[in-house]
């Protein structure tokens, strides 16, 4: 049966408080976080939201018309085509928001 206690040779030892420069840390995670959030594209920097969104929608316009062009020429399975068709689609559909109503108060004098 394995042993579960802890063995001070093998036991992590933290800094104390005084030993740790907290704008040594804070400086290192926000230089990373900053340069890791602009890509370059095409030679210009842009936000890495746009890059992602733009290269995800290429890729389901891609989709979408080859989906397109084997339905049109009956090219293997439709129903495949169109289960692809309609998940590309759909994938680039926003997704619906439900608006409620606030209630109305009938009771109120």
């Amino acid at each position: 049966m394995k042993d579960n206690t802890l063995n001070p040779e093998t036991s992590i030892s933290l800094p104390n408080e005084n030993e740790i420069d907290p704008t040594s840390v804070t400086g290192s995670i926000s230089s990373t976080s900053s340069s890791s959030s602009r890509w370059k594209f095409f030679g210009q920097n842009v936000p890495k939201s746009e890059v992602v969104y733009i290269s995800q929608m290429f890729i389901i316009f891609v989709v979408i018309v080859s989906c397109i062009i084997n339905l049109s020429l009956k090219n293997g399975n439709s129903e495949m085509w169109v289960s692809f068709f309609g998940y590309a689609f759909g994938a680039m559909l926003p997704p619906p928001k439900l608006q409620i109503a606030k209630p109305v108060n009938l009771l109120k004098h």
